[in-house]
């Protein structure tokens, strides 16, 4: 399983954990809130350096889903972390 923390463009942490025997789902979570993703944690980790290099983030992320987008922008569009 593998464990990725990054930070968004706002300084906002983030943890990518794998779902365990489900290799294109992703566990995001801020702290506060938590989506599950649709994707690979490799291509995850990959469009997220593009991101803070400086592509737009519909393009780094093109994979991702218009919901998932937005939770990495602001982190406030997922589910209370319990």
């Amino acid at each position: 399983m593998m464990l990725l923390n990054r930070v968004n463009n706002r300084g906002q942490q983030f943890r990518l954990r794998e779902i365990f025997g489900l290799p294109e789902k992703i566990h995001v979570e801020t702290g506060k809130k938590s989506m599950i993703f649709n994707a690979n944690i490799h291509a995850m980790s990959e469009a997220w350096y593009k991101w803070m290099a400086g592509y737009d983030v519909q393009e780094a992320f093109h994979f991702l889903t218009l919901k998932e987008l937005e939770f990495l922008k602001d982190g406030e569009n997922g589910s209370n972390v319990q």
